[in-house]
């Protein structure tokens, strides 16, 4: 069942809820308890310390800043997914919430820069050819790198070679997926351990 991006689905016991973002914020959702579904950083240090200057300079990464900031992604706002155990994780858009926890005093993502969807880890377990998801894994225990591209492109290959996809993928999930340590528990543990390895982040 798919919810609009201004629904939470919460579980208490058998029970569902759904609440408007507002009855959890007047401003949108706290960073520094979602949890990372990728390894590390996919660009470089500097890009991710440009990023939180934009922040701190009061930018918000929302639709409009994104035409101008990366014009391949304005269609690309935070993608927040709950899980049916309510827990919440970052599909994609990890660079902007770490840049938003560490320049944003509230270190709240505004409501104009995510759109929350749900799904349950059987689906985020299983590939999915025709919607081009060819790196299925258990985010309660694994992430993903932080840049499996390559990885990508050797499905197509694959496809476009009429091979057994399934089995390709299944053979190769140590390219693409890593063992979730403590420090991928949550944005604020993945943050901690970064600046304690780039100093001159402040």
């Amino acid at each position: 069942m798919a919810l609009s991006r201004t629904l939470l689905l919460l579980f208490t016991g058998n029970n569902m809820k759904y609440l408007h973002e507002s009855q959890l914020s007047p401003v949108g959702i706290l960073v520094k308890d979602l949890h990372p579904t990728q390894d590390g950083f996919r660009h470089p240090n500097e890009k991710v310390r440009e990023m939180i200057e934009f922040v701190r300079q009061g930018g918000r990464f929302n639709l409009k800043s994104l035409v101008s900031y990366a014009p391949d992604k304005s269609n690309l706002l935070v993608a927040i997914t709950q899980f049916e155990d309510g827990s919440l994780y970052i599909r994609d858009g990890f660079h902007r919430a770490m840049a938003i926890f560490l320049g944003r005093p509230d270190g709240m993502l505004y409501d104009d820069e995510y759109f929350l969807e749900t799904l349950t880890y059987q689906r985020m377990m299983t590939p999915n050819m025709g919607m081009g998801y060819y790196t299925p894994f258990d985010p309660r225990v694994e992430v993903r790198a932080s840049d499996f591209g390559d990885f990508r492109l050797q499905v197509e290959k694959v496809i476009e070679e009429q091979q057994d996809v399934l089995e390709f993928i299944q053979s190769n999930r140590h390219v693409y997926v890593r063992s979730r340590m403590p420090h991928h528990q949550t944005v604020q543990t993945f943050a901690k351990r970064w600046i304690g390895s780039n100093h001159d982040v402040s």
